[in-house]
């Protein structure tokens, strides 16, 4: 018969050899098992004091008919508290209970059926009972048990408890720390370094006859559940997020959360499936998982925004295959599509206006020290007697022999932050042609600077024009501000500060593009503003007859309300006679004045010293003339 020590070498090699312990003592308990003639060997741990409960942790069965694995058992509190004062006793005999089917004793709950002899060795560490292991025979109904076997088996029970037992926690804790480092805490997904590394091996074996699709998503507006019902339920949606992506489809092979609320997607899928049946099912599965976000937050607006790239087979680049499903999926982000998913696949033009957005902000700073971003001012007049009263800086941008205007780099500026460079230029250009302008005595408008939203995230705005009042000493009355209307919505807090800040310093502040889409009525009760700029989207060759409606409203309630009221993108005289009519005092647009140059703008202030309609008719300037199209 195997004597313990023959039993403990065993054990230890089966640890050298990095076995786990669950695997050791179902060995080591078929080995028992067999060696001593028993048919059933399990350990019961106590799980929860507090609760009196006792589980089967492990099991060995010699017919494996019956599993008794994991089943629990609940005491009632005195029948624990005999169990222990019973096995705890240090005065129990050798620490070994034996039991015989026929006995009145025989343990009630969590036995094998069939149960003839049960011999049961107490676990008990540092005088504190922790469970006990059963040895079963089926077979003979009052089996004696010798001294050398009842050693050999306290023997092993011991060496399950002190040494088993503390390697299976450590097992417990690697694991632990495998899943920490290797998966997401929140969605229980592969982290994106994990799934990469899976990523390359497929790519490095093949994949022919498919195609690997990267599919890269965001949620746009999800702050909004973080904000308005906590970042537990955030999380707790970010995690069914990740199951139900994996829920939609069998032809997954990856999926990981690299940030926030940005997933990424991996699929593989037939060759000669076209991207736009791919595109319609992602459309699909996404607008099903909107649906079932709206049933628990009904009042969110989240959308989703797809981006789609193919990778087909002999193509390694998983970087550039990441990369491209984002930039597909940025583009989405501008589509004009609302309460539903919005999905694009890539296309190459999207790396061409990648790569020429880089080049803009790679070439801003020494843009900026070289002179080639050029200030142009454009007036605001009366409408009716064309007298100006204002002017709006503009800025172009003069780029390898090449005029840009703003539309072409003023977001990609506004993307990457720089605007803020960009405005601080232009204002300190502006401010010291005021100045100048006043040091000789010369006419003076106000001059109504820009403020892009980014302004607000950094709030480093009022600081920089506290300096430059300082540096040019004139007075807040000669210059503006115009607010996109965008920011309204944006940040309510930051923006009240610095519309406050900015009216406590003596400047004006005007909504800009007033009408564009981001504003409400609601607004202008919440803001200390001076008037509205009515966007140029009103203005078109032919005013409809709804057009007209809106704006007469517009500055009807403008007008009530004590606003100055502004309309951009006057074109033609029609327009103008319009405005007239409906009482909205001030224009601005080519019909008067296109953007010019500095030294133009100053020649127009000079001549209208005299004269109360100075008009420059943009039709007389031609690319031709080479004098005149300097002036724009």
């Amino acid at each position: 018969m195997t004597d313990d020590q023959t039993l403990i070498d065993y054990v230890f090699k089966r640890v050298e050899d990095n076995q786990s312990v669950e695997l050791i003592l179902m060995e080591l308990f078929e080995k028992i098992g067999n060696d001593f003639c028993f048919q059933d060997i399990s350990v019961k741990e106590v799980i929860s004091s507090s609760s009196r409960a006792i589980k089967c942790t492990y099991e060995w069965s010699a017919d494996q008919n019956r599993s008794i694995l994991n089943l629990e058992k609940r005491f009632e509190d005195q029948d624990f508290d005999d169990i222990k004062v019973l096995y705890e006793n240090e005065k129990a005999k050798l620490k070994v209970f034996v039991y015989f089917e026929s006995s009145p004793d025989m343990p009630k709950g969590l036995m094998t059926a069939g149960v003839k002899s049960l011999l049961r060795i107490p676990l008990v560490k540092d005088g504190v009972f922790c469970g006990y292991i059963d040895f079963v025979d089926k077979t003979d109904d009052r089996r004696m048990f010798i001294a050398d076997e009842i050693n050999t088996l306290k023997s092993v029970s011991k060496m399950v408890l002190m040494y088993l037992f503390p390697v299976r926690e450590l097992e417990h804790a690697n694991n632990e720390a495998r899943e920490y480092s290797e998966f997401d805490s929140l969605t229980h997904l592969l982290k994106y370094e994990y799934v990469y590394d899976n990523l390359r091996r497929i790519v490095e074996t093949g994949f022919e006859g498919s195609r690997l699709d990267f599919i890269s998503i965001d949620f746009s507006n999800f702050k909004f559940i973080n904000e308005k019902y906590g970042y537990v339920s955030g999380n707790n949606i970010l995690f069914e997020i990740a199951q139900y992506i994996y829920s939609v489809s069998d032809k997954i092979i990856a999926c990981c959360r690299p940030y926030s609320d940005n997933f990424y997607t991996i699929i593989k899928v037939e060759e000669n499936m076209t991207m736009d049946h791919v595109r319609q099912r992602v459309e699909y599965a996404a607008n099903e998982l909107l649906e079932k976000i709206r049933k628990q937050f009904f009042d969110c607006n989240i959308i989703v925004n797809c981006g789609i790239y193919s990778m087909v087979s002999g193509e390694r680049d998983i970087e550039k295959a990441l990369f491209n499903a984002n930039l597909a999926r940025k583009f989405a982000k501008h589509e004009n599509i609302v309460n539903c998913c919005r999905c694009l696949t890539y296309k190459p033009f999207m790396s061409e206006v990648m790569d020429r957005k880089a080049d803009y902000v790679s070439s801003m700073k020494k843009a900026l020290q070289t002179g080639e971003f050029d200030i142009r001012l454009q007036p605001i007049c009366t409408t009716d007697t064309k007298t100006i009263v204002s002017a709006e800086a503009l800025v172009r941008w003069n780029k390898d022999k090449e005029l840009l205007l703003p539309d072409e780099f003023i977001d990609v500026f506004e993307e990457n932050g720089c605007i803020i460079n960009m405005d601080y230029y232009v204002y300190d250009r502006v401010f010291a042609f005021v100045a100048e302008r006043l040091k000789n005595n010369k006419p003076v408008v106000p001059i109504s600077l820009n403020v892009s939203i980014v302004h607000f995230y950094t709030l480093e705005l009022l600081e920089y024009i506290d300096g430059l009042l300082k540096k040019y000493r004139i007075s807040p009355d000669y210059i503006e501000f115009e607010l996109s209307e965008k920011i309204y919505i944006s940040d309510y807090i930051g923006v009240k500060d610095v519309i406050d800040g900015l009216k406590k310093r003596g400047f004006k502040v005007f909504i800009d593009g007033f009408g564009s889409g981001f504003s409400s009525l609601n607004t202008l009760m919440k803001f200390d503003i001076d008037g509205i700029m009515l966007d140029r989207k009103f203005m078109k060759n032919k005013l409809e007859y709804k057009d007209k409606i809106v704006i007469s409203c517009i500055v009807e309630m403008a007008n009530k309300l004590n606003l100055r009221v502004f309309c951009e993108g006057v074109e033609n005289e029609e327009q103008r006679q319009f405005l007239i009519k409906n009482d909205c005092p001030y224009i601005q647009g080519n019909l008067f004045c296109p953007p010019v140059k500095m030294f133009v703008f100053e020649d127009i202030l000079d001549r209208q010293k005299d004269s109360t309609e100075i008009k420059l008719d943009p039709k007389s300037i031609t690319l031709n003339d080479e004098n005149a199209s300097s002036m724009l």
